[in-house]
């Protein structure tokens, strides 16, 4: 069972946090500081979801690859044979 808490409108933010279906919003931002190497708090990732600052590139690029197979299904779309990191590079700009 998946965090249930009040949620805006959808955005990547939210997609992310609904694909990793983790118990709370702690513990995916435990996943995401851990894989990324960061400490974010949730008061940023909060502050991320509703807009008042930008993502980070190397965040965004994790949620993007963490939550575009559940994104794509969600709207009723197949999942092709392809890599999903294959595709979430081809959808980004270039690394800085």
């Amino acid at each position: 069972m998946g965090y249930t808490g009040r949620m805006s409108k959808s955005n990547i933010i939210t997609t992310w946090i609904e694909a990793l279906n983790n118990e709370t919003l702690q513990d995916s931002l435990n996943y995401l500081n851990k894989k990324l190497k960061t400490n974010y708090n949730l008061s940023r990732l909060g502050d991320w979801r509703r807009g008042y600052r930008s993502v980070p590139p190397k965040v965004y690029r994790q949620m993007l690859e963490d939550s575009l197979e559940y994104a794509i299904k969600k709207s009723g779309g197949k999942i092709p044979t392809i890599k999903l990191k294959a595709l979430v590079r081809s959808l980004l700009p270039p690394k800085r």
